[in-house]
């Protein structure tokens, strides 16, 4: 003989049935456990649709400073270049417009 259980719904209906099923819900920070007919979970799911999802809280993304692979990779030539061409390029930072234009200059296609 099979055992039937029947559980009283946590929600606003309170009805006892054996279609109660245990639903998670978060909500102010606290996340709880509750025994929910269809009708209260139901009458919850179209509370939740009028919410928007948020992930984990919002962090503040780290600008990027701009230097890709490809552009550490195009600085180095471009200061090796200036290097034996006796040019003055500094070992870090930005290179001038000028060394950029007379490198790109120098070896164009």
């Amino acid at each position: 003989m099979a055992k039937i259980t029947t559980l009283r719904c946590d929600g606003p209906c309170g009805q006892s049935s054996e279609d109660v099923r245990t639903r998670t819900l978060a909500f102010d920070g606290r996340t709880v456990e509750l025994e929910l007919c269809d009708t209260d979970a139901k009458l919850i799911t179209e509370l939740t649709e009028l919410g928007r999802p948020v992930g984990a809280p919002a962090v503040a993304k780290r600008r990027s400073s701009g230097t890709t692979q490809a552009g550490s990779d195009r600085s180095n030539l471009i200061r090796a270049w200036a290097r034996e061409h006796n040019i003055e390029v500094m070992e870090k930072g930005r290179i001038s417009k000028k060394v950029q234009e007379a490198y790109d200059l120098a070896n164009a296609s």
